[in-house]
């Protein structure tokens, strides 16, 4: 929701509801079509919201009722995830609003994911806290469904950030709530067409009951915001003749720039680009913008596992240490990225930030004149005025917060430097010493010699990729081990996926707790974390031999995807057979 501006130090007295206790209300100057934001004096963890007199009515009641009666967590537990109801105000014996714990230190989703506000603002956060801040709003939002609540209006106005990469959800009000004690579903009668699914652009809200699946759309969208500076991932450079349809249209007819069915539509110059994303989260991305059924898309879950493997795989940047980016891109693509805009750098260093640099205008061009037979040119990037803020990151507040202080750089790179001699001098004497436990054999080999030493190298390099499509094969078989047995647990149907996967592969030591892929280690710690990505390089390649001849002799996917099909078909036959002998005798009628 909007809220617009509205005069300040207006009071009001109320009643709270659940307690009795009399309180103080005073605007805050945010209103909305459907109320207005007051202060509670004296608690000021504490909001509430005020209905307009037109706005309220029974059925608000009811539905605020069912709210304060059944949390999807306990509201006031901090850090505020959910600004949930925690009761109702009532004004002269008149239910006219309600309560909502009040979230501390946070901007607007936009004002993080647009490098001009986010440059301003939070200068310091990096890459990273933008992952891990999409991790915690998929993670939020599966919350809520796992209660059986809908969001409905998902947008970036009702997603609230902190600068440590905590979210908060707002306008809990407007969500889509079952009441289980009277069987009704009370609807979220809103919705913004930037983030409306295909199947409901154009149809009236208020009649339609909505479903986590079109939810998983939404999240899509502002996910992919968080991730791609703020680009929406139907925004492109139009290709067609005539005008350009509206983003609801391109939405409804599927035309995602970076997919299969593109249309007339590529993506534009000045957008990062999708490349630079970690393939299973491009793989998730093209599987929420193109699937024809809603139930295909990832699930919030799947989104925040998928996000939490990826900071993983992150790298960061040698010139500047608040570049970090995936493994698979070759060269940083945020230092391409400044050199691109002249220096405007979406992640500026801390020595850039300490000299101001970050709050520079770019340097004003000279105007070209304009020909009126060519189409004009993008606009483009708006200049950034001098406002000279202070960076406001600093030291870990929660457990989440992936960054540390300014203050410790230091610290953390003399830590560093010494991290990095350590390693070299253990790679070093790798030849030399034994790591293994005395009297106990090796669990798996140390070398591999079934490659060359050109072949390993070039699939060590590739792993991660392999790591990317073994996890996404693993995510597409728990997903149909649940459609076939809808009472099966994720854990246990991620369990009989992986293991799936390793017996296809002839080899059903490779997993081991929640899987070497996903880099655990063996039981007793004895192998390393390479002679593990040795071990499925083994297996993939004598199963490339095996399968597809001695000319895949790769040991990782090749580019054509004839493994991972030839995988997928084999692991499927796998599962079934785990399946069947789960499922119980058939009973017998007499």
């Amino acid at each position: 929701m909007k809220w617009a501006t509205t005069g300040r130090n207006q009071t009001l007295a109320g009643q709270r509801a659940l307690t009795g206790d009399r309180i103080q209300l005073r605007a805050t100057g945010q209103a909305g079509g459907e109320g207005a934001i007051y202060q509670v004096l004296d608690q000021p963890g504490l909001l509430a919201k005020i209905y307009h007199p037109e706005q309220r009515s029974p059925e608000r009641v009811a539905k605020l009722a069912a709210m304060l009666n059944d949390p999807p967590l306990d509201p006031l537990e901090p850090p505020v995830t959910i600004a949930w109801p925690v009761d109702a105000v009532v004004v002269n014996g008149e239910i006219v609003g309600f309560l909502m714990p009040r979230a501390i230190d946070t901007y607007a989703l936009h004002e993080v994911y647009t490098p001009k506000t986010r440059r301003q603002r939070l200068p310091g956060l990096t890459y990273r806290y933008l992952l891990r801040m999409a991790r915690n709003l998929a993670a939020a939002i599966d919350v809520l469904h796992s209660r059986g609540y809908v969001v409905g209006d998902v947008n970036e106005s009702n997603v609230l950030a902190a600068p440590t990469a905590l979210v908060t959800l707002v306008d809990t009000d407007s969500f889509q709530v079952f009441d289980a004690k009277r069987r009704q579903v009370f609807r979220c009668p809103v919705g913004k067409a930037e983030y409306t699914p295909p199947e409901l652009q154009g149809q009236n809200f208020r009649e339609r009951d909505r479903t986590p699946a079109q939810d998983c759309f939404g999240l899509a969208v502002l996910l992919f915001q968080l991730l791609m500076e703020g680009t929406h991932p139907f925004d492109g450079a139009f290709m067609g003749g005539g005008d350009p349809p509206g983003i609801d249209r391109r939405i409804a007819a599927g035309q995602f720039p970076h997919g299969s069915r593109p249309g007339p539509w590529k993506p534009k110059p000045i957008a990062p680009q999708f490349g630079w994303l970690d393939p299973l989260l491009q793989s998730y991305f093209r599987q929420a913008f193109e699937s024809q059924r809603p139930d295909d898309r990832p699930t919030a879950h799947q989104w925040a596992a998928a996000l939490e493997a990826a900071e993983t795989r992150l790298t960061v940047c040698s010139a500047n240490p608040h570049h970090s980016h995936f493994g698979h891109v070759g060269s940083c693509p945020w230092c391409d990225r400044a050199r691109q805009f002249k220096g405007r750098d979406p992640f500026p260093s801390p020595a850039a930030i300490r000299r101001g640099e970050h709050l520079q205008l770019a340097k004003p061009r000279r105007a070209k004149p304009r020909i009126v037979a060519s189409p004009p040119k993008a606009a483009s990037i708006q200049a950034i005025p001098i406002k000279p803020l202070p960076p406001v990151v600093t030291a870990r507040s929660y457990w989440l917060a992936p960054g540390y202080s300014r203050s410790s750089a230091w610290v953390s790179t003399i830590g560093i430097g010494c991290c990095l001699l350590v390693s070299a001098a253990i790679v070093a004497s790798r030849d030399l010493l034994d790591f293994s436990t005395p009297g106990v054999p090796p669990l798996i080999p140390r070398r591999t010699t079934a490659l060359t030493p050109d072949q390993r190298r070039v699939a060590m390099v590739q792993f991660d990729t392999t790591r990317n499509r073994i996890q996404w094969l693993a995510n597409e078989l728990s997903q149909a081990a649940r459609k076939q047995q809808p009472g099966l647990s994720i854990a246990e149907a991620d369990r009989l996926a992986q293991s799936a996967i390793a017996q296809a592969l002839n080899n059903p030591a490779l997993y081991y707790g929640n899987g070497t892929i996903i880099g655990s280690t063996l039981p007793g710690g004895e192998a390393t974390q390479e002679v593990l990505q040795v071990q499925w390089i083994e297996a993939l390649l004598a199963y490339q031999k095996r399968t597809l001849g001695a000319s895949f002799a790769l040991g990782y996917f090749d580019p054509a995807n004839l493994t991972l099909n030839r995988l997928n078909q084999d692991a499927q036959v796998h599962l079934l057979e785990a399946l069947g002998a789960r499922s119980p005798a058939p009973s017998t009628v007499l």
